[in-house]
């Protein structure tokens, strides 16, 4: 059985393995070429699951959960109800860098890399539909002084990552609402403070016990430029730009009160991206950041403020991967 270790260090090397070099732009007058395809619909079972996604962490599992992943009606599903896995200090083990997997309550990468258009679009997008237990409406983390929304208490996550950047777009889904975040995540396994950030936008509310379809688009354009996307039902609400530039840093007014505060001004990395993997899973995010015990900004949250009682049951389907090449 393989290590925690050895299996991040496979998934890492398989994103750079399927790595691809990003298409050349079309001449001016060229149409924008559009490709459309279905990356997993979860009807092969466990057998195909394994050979299209790297399950790389789940703090569920550590602590003895059983059916991770589960599938039903041609559907993946990923249920923890209420969550028994958490981390404060400690780190996850064998890996030589401490580092705290509390978020991950499951998470899995794709095993292909899909390259992002020297000028165009990459987008992802999955049918989900979430059910939240326990939420507990108006919590506080006492030992932050954090309210917690819903979507942070318990979620579904869709990610766009990419691992030579370190830069992750994600969807937080729970039962009424969804979060979009976005992230450069700091060292032991990402950049440094002066560069590294997470931060959540406002929260969007859903009908709850339907499914949506949830997107990601990232586009890169001239300069270069770059832009992001996150939608529901194919409708855009929330738009960030300079995706690597804190948002409290581009818009201090605007983005006064966002959870979290960045510690440095960031840096533009629309010209180092290469390519996107695909992430799903579970999570919680009680954690103030940085979320490694090793900066001094550390918290550290006992159990009991950690999981108390939530939980998630969430349905992912139908994960397609759209292309604009111009």
């Amino acid at each position: 059985m393989k290590t925690t270790r050895s299996r991040i260090a496979s998934c890492l090397a398989l994103v750079v393995a399927g790595t691809t070099a990003a298409a050349a732009p079309p001449g001016a007058d060229a149409e924008p070429r559009r490709a459309h395809s279905l990356y997993d619909g979860f009807g092969g079972g466990a057998a195909a699951y394994d050979s299209k996604w790297l399950a790389y962490f789940s703090l569920e599992r550590q602590f003895g959960a059983t059916g991770l992943p589960a599938f039903s009606r041609d559907r993946l599903r990923l249920r923890a109800q209420p969550f028994r896995g958490w981390m404060d200090d400690t780190c996850v083990p064998a890996f030589t860098p401490c580092v705290n997997g509390d978020h991950i309550k499951y998470g899995a990468f794709s095993r292909r890399t899909f390259s992002i258009p020297r000028r165009g679009s990459i987008a992802v997008s999955a049918r989900i539909r979430a059910r939240a237990s326990g939420i507990r409406r108006g919590y506080v983390v006492a030992a932050t002084g954090r309210r917690l929304r819903e979507a942070h208490q318990a979620a579904a996550v869709l990610q766009l990552f990419e691992p030579g950047a370190f830069l992750a777009l994600d969807w937080f889904v729970s039962g009424h609402q969804a979060i979009p975040k976005i992230e450069r995540t700091p060292a032991p396994v990402g950049v440094g403070l002066d560069r590294a950030f997470t931060q959540f936008l406002p929260a969007v509310r859903i009908e709850p016990r339907r499914f949506h379809r949830f997107s990601i688009r990232y586009t890169r354009g001239r300069a270069p430029r770059d832009k992001v996307e996150w939608m529901v039902d194919r409708r855009v609400v929330a738009v960030v730009r300079d995706a690597g530039v804190p948002l409290d840093v581009q818009d201090p007014d605007r983005y006064r009160g966002i959870v979290f505060p960045s510690f440095g001004p960031g840096e533009p990395v629309a010209a180092s991206l290469s390519g996107f993997v695909v992430g799903h899973g579970i999570y919680s995010f009680v954690d103030d950041f940085p979320f490694f015990p090793s900066y001094p900004q550390f918290v550290s949250i006992p159990r009991e403020q950690r999981i108390f009682g939530q939980g998630i049951d969430a349905l992912f389907d139908d994960v397609r991967i759209a292309k604009v090449t111009g």
